[in-house]
């Protein structure tokens, strides 16, 4: 599919991935191919940053050539591959290296006249046939005007994990707080919902997008968390249903204190009758990590999102084992807390303590 220029927005917080990407169109230009795999959490911005790699590409001259991953499409064979070359049709009855061989040379020749780009948006939901020949594609063009773009959410996915990566990450709050403004949202609104967002910039613009009249105006509580119909909670619930029931009963009690330290997980895990291997299928999608004595969730948003989808009875239950299991005498207040989320009624005692 070849893509036509088009105007696009200033996308804020990206200067060191836009600069990847310009270096690489610049090699092309050059006659140097390369490849660049940007890879990062749902909503995280890879494929904005894909659109401006277009951009940049069709007004400097290159042929533009794209495909986007569908996971409807994710299991026929060499679907992928026909929205890249549509013209050719003949992709069955080849096995994959002479096909392979074929699209290497449709490339070259489409090279000769101008410098190719081929942008492949969610490479991981792109079938594997496709994705197989592309990246043989890939690492053979390096000699040619040909430059590879692919995203992924998450790590990046076989064939293309030999690639050249470029982690994308959430925007620091000072980015945060300018596209904020972009979508006209300021002030002490702005900074609720760079605290609720946790730099995601889909998230961002979503919260920004659901503020009533009072609400951007500082006249009514900002929300807690995304919506119920928000797409990217919906992403990220698909991938909660994936974990198993123990590892969901965990990440619950995670998302309950965003100061937990490990000792306190463990005796957390203890005390619930979990074993510590139950927190692996988080850790191994992404979504745990263990850094500093702290237990941290990631992406940011995602500690909103798991304990807002709990249901009440699985938050009390997380706080008041968290009740046990911070030490009051080294922190008090967020023992207290715990006790006061935990309870299930008013408590003289409690309201002492956090007075």
């Amino acid at each position: 599919m070849v893509i036509p220029p088009a105007e696009g927005p200033t996308l804020r917080g990206r200067r060191g991935e836009q600069a990847a990407l310009s270096s690489l169109i610049l090699a092309v230009l050059r006659s140097r191919g390369g490849a660049l795999v940007l890879h990062g959490d749902p909503g995280i911005g890879t494929t904005a940053l894909l659109e401006h790699a277009r951009r940049e590409a069709a007004a400097e001259g290159c042929l533009v050539l794209g495909l986007s991953g569908r996971a409807a499409e994710a299991g026929l064979p060499l679907a992928g591959l026909h929205q890249v070359l549509p013209d050719r049709q003949d992709l069955e009855g080849f096995d994959l290296l002479r096909l392979s061989l074929h699209v290497l040379q449709d490339l070259a020749a489409l090279a000769r006249d101008r410098p190719v780009v081929c942008l492949i948006d969610g490479a991981d939901r792109v079938d594997r046939p496709s994705l197989d020949v592309l990246a043989f594609c890939a690492v053979r063009t390096a000699q040619a005007p040909i430059a590879w773009v692919f995203t992924t959410r998450g790590t990046p996915v076989e064939p293309i994990d030999d690639l050249p990566r470029l982690p994308v990450g959430e925007l620091d709050a000072a980015s945060t707080m300018l596209l904020l403004r972009d979508h006209g949202v300021t002030g002490d609104v702005a900074a609720a919902l760079c605290e609720i967002s946790g730099g995601n910039p889909q998230a961002i613009i979503e919260l920004a997008g659901s503020l009533s009249p009072a609400q951007r105006a500082g006249e009514a509580w900002p929300p807690r968390c995304l919506g119920r119909g928000s797409p990217l909670r919906l992403a990220h619930l698909r991938r909660l249903d994936r974990l198993p029931a123990s590892t969901r009963r965990l990440l619950v009690i995670i998302a309950a204190d965003d100061r937990l330290a490990e000792d306190e997980l463990l005796r957390g895990i203890a005390a619930e009758g979990l074993q510590l291997s139950d927190c692996e299928p988080a850790e191994a999608a992404g979504m745990v990590s263990f850094g500093e004595a702290r237990v941290n969730l990631s992406p940011s948003i995602l500690r909103s999102i798991v304990y807002t989808t709990a249901t009440l009875a699985e938050r009390r239950r997380a706080h008041r084992l968290l009740a046990c299991c911070v030490e009051a005498g080294r922190h008090p207040l967020r023992s207290a807390l715990h006790r006061a989320l935990a309870a299930a009624g008013p408590d003289d005692d409690l309201a002492a303590q956090l007075d």
